[in-house]
């Protein structure tokens, strides 16, 4: 056998009897198909080259005093990273076999004994599915190795707006997760702008050869930044009075650089400056009566005309129903 396929091995079984402390000799030779001698020669071998891999109540081991506890993962730390990875598989972002693998190797970094119980309760997060945000397998993926070289894609994008798909040339920026889906910062080719798409609608993505020079982010990550959603628009300052029905719930919420002001009767005010007055006003409309706007006086209007329309639209009897 060649000496670097013994390596290879010797590496492996480090790596699973850090994340697994109960296997035995003949558990180690059914994983890598060789006789238990030989097993028995590569922990010797290891032994010799310090990795203190011991046989202790029932199951190979390797002593702490072989891990710079700089470098472990805590039970508590790799508990997030697993939460992450299982949004990911959710997303679409990774198939199972990746996040198994992922985890695999996330066991081997945390503190020697603790593997177990981690991996126990790994298997009980669960992330329900998001169909609606879902990427097409192989999308982000494609887009992250163009971001990182820098090259061109050709797309077939679905236009919402227009109900039909359409190719085009992007230069890829940067990916952003906002309002629990991926979106792609891009320049369009057919647009001649820098446009936002969300990554659920690409039907396909191609890397092409020619390569692009991506202008300074700073600008285009604020602005994204200033968004309530993903719309664009002009920076708005908005202040909204919720009355104590609803104050607890907009409480518990994170809304970046807002400011909350508590009032007597339970109720708050809150004050914000975004861009997106129309996702705003639909985030709002879940209030209905117990939100009112301040300010600004176009919100204002927008939100009285969405309660007229309401009021007409209600007022009419529904189908399949004779008006008394």
């Amino acid at each position: 056998m060649p000496k670097y396929h013994r390596l290879a091995r010797l590496l492996e079984i480090v790596d699973v009897v850090k994340s697994n402390s109960h296997l035995r000799p003949r558990d180690l030779a059914g994983m890598f198909g060789i006789s238990e001698k030989r097993i028995y020669d590569d922990i010797g071998d290891l032994n010799m080259a310090g990795v203190p891999i011991v046989f202790h109540q029932g199951g190979y081991k390797i002593l702490p005093s072989y891990f710079q506890a700089g470098a472990l993962f805590s039970p508590e730390e790799a508990f997030r990273i697993t939460l992450g990875l299982n949004l990911l598989v959710q997303q679409n972002v990774l198939d199972e076999a990746t996040r198994r693998r992922l985890l695999d190797k996330l066991f081997g970094t945390v503190a020697n004994g603790t593997a177990g119980d981690l991996s126990q309760l790994s298997a009980r997060t669960l992330a329900g599915p998001c169909p609606e945000n879902r990427v097409a397998p192989g999308v982000l993926e494609a887009l992250c190795a163009a971001i990182s070289a820098n090259r061109a894609v050709s797309v077939t994008y679905l236009s919402v707006a227009r109900g039909q798909e359409n190719d085009r040339e992007l230069h890829p920026y940067f990916l952003v997760h906002k309002k629990n889906a991926w979106y792609l910062v891009a320049y369009c080719c057919e647009r001649g702008e820098v446009r936002t798409f969300k990554a659920g609608r690409f039907r396909s993505v191609e890397p092409l050869s020619r390569t692009f020079s991506p202008p300074p982010l700073e600008d285009y990550v604020r602005d994204l930044d200033e968004r309530w959603g993903i719309m664009g628009g002009r920076l708005e300052n908005i202040v909204v009075r919720f009355d104590p029905t609803v104050a607890a719930y907009i409480r518990e919420k994170h809304i970046p650089r807002a400011t909350l002001t508590n009032h007597r009767d339970g109720g708050l005010t809150l004050s914000l400056s975004t861009r997106g007055l129309d996702e705003f006003s639909w985030w709002l409309l879940q209030y209905g009566p117990h939100a009112r706007v301040e300010k600004p006086q176009r919100l204002r209007d927008k939100m009285a005309r969405y309660a007229r329309e309401m009021t007409d639209l209600y007022a009419a009897p529904s189908k399949g129903r004779k008006s008394s």
